[in-house]
């Protein structure tokens, strides 16, 4: 997605920015969300690090944890080099560890000065000078484009300006051309350059992120493109923050014959059809959330291997999350926007594949995902706000089940995951044997889990032997 801001006559509402900024940052603890990321590139003396700065600023100011990565170009050791390709992917190594190292803090959001997509405009200048060839090209792409990094940048702002306008505000351009001193920002190289990056913002090679915006300060006061970037970015930190997802009517469900418990699948068609038929998407935190007559499917899957069922336990930061240290036979979530094809079970597939892979790192296509049926608790609003859509997966590459059981997943701020795989019969008591204090099997297990043990595997909680975990 690529859009172009340019000078305008309308004056942004300054006040109600800050104010949906206020909100947001009230919002982000509920959002448990990895970091905002968000890369300037463009043209040299276009502004870019200006407006990289000034929203910066303006984002901690308002509040916000805010962490730089910075331009690493003058610590590059092959300086010298600067037409080289080596030179580019020095850089473009530097910027994908940082990247990474960033996308996991603590950070509510992460500005790169330069970055992977910038780093793409200069390899595509690389061919444009002969000292790189398509094919290279075409590598360089694959890999920067691998949906890892394309999923972790959020927006980048393109900056650019006219081949005039960047050499009038380069200050000492006419005292270096005097001195003969080579130079790689000259009329041949800018022109080039912006012909590179109109390639990849506008030609027929666009590269897939999420959101590029290209913003022309040519003719921009540095108050028009500061106010331009804000905007964008407080847009994009409500799509991230309070991101959209698949609610439908209660009335709706129960009026399908929904009901406490564990429903199979082969009881479930009529309310997965209320599903398809009156399901919609919504904003999470300031809808779906605070509606009471709302439900949220949560598209979840039970892990097996060698008949046995995976448990895991979570961990959260705010120990007062209904879901800290319990125990679980499911992972999942939320059905996003991103999630939505055609309807039906290939959402909730979609979105349960995604689930797997951002929650326990699986990253192959399971042979089979059988649908179990529902799970629903509707004895507190907070539990009747949310649905289960159950699937069995079983994993057919022990090697995978080995490492879902030996690594403690990390996810969004400080949260974590852990589990390993144990009979269903063997559950109870070997859970009586880890809890202390007297404490009750039923009260460590959540809701849902609650319901998938006695109901579906026929599990009693009560009266086992304690087991050693």
């Amino acid at each position: 997605m690529t859009d172009t801001f340019r000078s305008t006559d309308s004056r942004p509402e300054i006040e109600e920015l800050v104010r949906r900024a206020k909100k947001l940052l009230e919002m982000i603890p509920e959002a448990k969300k990895r970091p905002l990321v968000i890369e300037f590139a463009g043209t040299p003396k276009s502004g870019k690090t200006t407006l990289c700065n000034f929203l910066i600023k303006w984002l901690q100011r308002m509040g916000f944890q805010v962490k730089k990565l910075r331009e690493r170009a003058e610590d590059n050791p092959l300086l010298e080099r600067k037409t080289a390709l080596e030179f580019n992917l020095w850089n473009l190594g530097t910027y994908m560890a940082g990247l990474l190292e960033l996308a996991n803090s603590d950070a509510d959001v992460v500005v790169m000065d330069r970055g992977l997509f910038d780093c793409t405009i200069w390899t595509q200048w690389h061919v444009s000078r002969g000292s790189v060839d398509k094919d290279d090209l075409r590598k360089v792409r694959e890999f920067v484009e691998l949906p890892l990094w394309r999923q972790l940048i959020d927006i980048v702002f393109v900056v650019r300006c006219s081949t005039e306008v960047s050499l009038q505000r380069e200050p000492d351009f006419q005292l270096l051309q005097a001195t003969g001193e080579a130079r790689i920002m000259n009329e041949e190289v800018l022109c080039e350059f912006i012909h590179s990056l109109e390639t990849l913002t506008t030609g027929q090679e666009v590269v897939s992120w999420k959101r590029v915006v290209v913003v022309d300060t040519t003719e921009l006061s540095p108050d028009q493109g500061a106010r331009q970037v804000a905007k964008t970015t407080v847009e994009a930190m409500e799509a991230h923050i309070d991101e959209k997802v698949f609610v439908v009517p209660t009335i709706r469900l129960v009026g399908a014959g929904l009901r406490q418990g564990f429903m199979p699948a082969l009881e479930a068609s009529p309310i997965l059809q209320a599903l398809d038929t009156h399901g919609r998407f919504e904003p999470r935190l300031s809808v779906a959330e605070a509606s009471d007559d709302l439900v949220q499917p949560i598209s979840a899957a039970m892990l097996m291997h060698d008949n046995q069922v995976y448990l895991f336990r979570k961990k959260e930061i705010d120990p007062t999350k209904q879901f800290h240290q319990k125990y679980m036979v499911w992972v999942g979530g939320h059905i996003r926007l991103e999630d939505k094809d055609d309807g039906g079970e290939a959402v909730w597939r979609q979105a349960l594949l995604r689930e797997l892979s951002e929650e326990v790192r699986i990253k192959y296509e399971p042979k089979s995902v059988e649908l179990l049926g529902l799970v629903w608790d509707s004895s507190t609003q907070r539990n009747k706000q949310h649905l289960c859509i159950l699937h069995k997966i079983n994993l057919d590459s022990p090697s995978v089940a080995f490492a879902i059981g030996q690594t403690e997943l990390s996810e969004a701020k400080g949260r974590s995951l852990s589990g390993k795989p144990y009979a269903p019969e063997e559950i109870v008591g070997l859970l009586r044997n880890k809890l202390e204090g007297g404490r009750e099997v039923a009260s460590s297990l959540d809701f849902w889990t609650k319901h998938v043990l006695t109901e579906y595997f026929q599990v009693e909680l009560r009266e086992q032997p304690a087991l050693k975990l």
